[in-house]
């Protein structure tokens, strides 16, 4: 009715901890013994259970619609391909290896995951910061005569007379990055990737920006057509640039040119086009 006063009603309700939430309501953890535990773990132990999960290609490769999907599953895997290849040949320069390990790492990966991946729509291949950071430690043990002949990466024009530190850049990453895949193996039997989920989007969003600066680096003398020395330890980032100044005469203007028109074809697709 007109006239009359609105009413309102004012409810408090406290703010709850976990701890205080359980003693208020006298909330207790059910006690299980360590006996308990592991005799319900192998009465649900099911080997082709664990069969299935680690390997899941066994699981849905049977029930895998051949008529219906390999057509478009065939395009959109070629198509992929023709981005991977040239994309790895360009990453493998990165990771201070010949552009022929990129095709490797193109293929292979996609092969691997293919047994046992589980998602439909993941493109396994390169990563620019991976490559980086292996990059670091072939320049680091790598022999410096590897990249002396740089243009023609043929490692068997290389001396052999050096004694001691002789090692390929093609052999300390193959080490770098078997080593990582022992800790990654070891990370997924104690399930250990909720640790990333303990980095902060600040430390994440500086470690991405500073790659983003090293990339740009390493890119630019190739765009520019230079050919300048392999830094190495302290300031990579400062002397790499100083020598791309200190060469900016030799400018190759025919790869300036290529690369400015692919970079101008790419934006322009994946800004407008798409």
């Amino acid at each position: 009715m007109e006239g009359d006063i609105p009413q309102r009603v004012k409810i408090d309700r406290p703010l709850y901890e976990q701890e205080q939430l359980h003693k208020d309501f006298k909330y207790e953890k059910p006690k299980k013994s360590f006996l308990d535990s592991a005799y319900s773990s192998c009465a649900s132990f099911k080997p082709s259970k664990v069969l299935l999960k680690t390997v899941p290609v066994l699981e849905w490769l049977p029930h895998y619609k051949w008529r219906r999907d390999i057509a478009g599953d065939l395009t959109s895997g070629i198509t992929v391909a023709i981005m991977h290849i040239p994309q790895g040949m360009a990453y493998s320069l990165l990771g201070n290896v010949p552009a022929v390990v990129g095709i490797y790492m193109a293929f292979f990966p996609v092969l691997i995951y293919f047994f046992l991946g589980t998602s439909r729509h993941n493109s396994m291949g390169t990563f620019a910061i991976v490559c980086l950071m292996t990059g670091k430690a072939v320049l680091e043990h790598s022999h410096p005569s590897y990249f002396s002949n740089q243009n023609s990466l043929n490692t068997t024009s290389i001396p052999s007379l050096y004694e001691g530190k002789n090692y390929s850049p093609v052999e300390v990453a193959t080490v770098v990055t078997f080593t990582v895949a022992l800790f990654q193996l070891l990370m997924y039997i104690f399930r250990l990737g909720m640790i990333s989920t303990l980095l902060s989007e600040t430390l994440v969003s500086g470690f991405t920006t500073g790659a983003a600066f090293q990339v740009l680096t390493s890119q630019t003398k190739d765009i520019l057509g230079l050919d300048i020395p392999k830094h190495k330890g302290y300031f990579v980032v400062i002397n790499t640039w100083w020598s791309i100044f200190e060469k900016f005469q030799d400018i190759n203007h025919v790869a300036l040119i290529i690369a400015g028109v692919t970079i101008v074809v790419t934006v322009f697709n994946n800004e407008i086009l798409k």
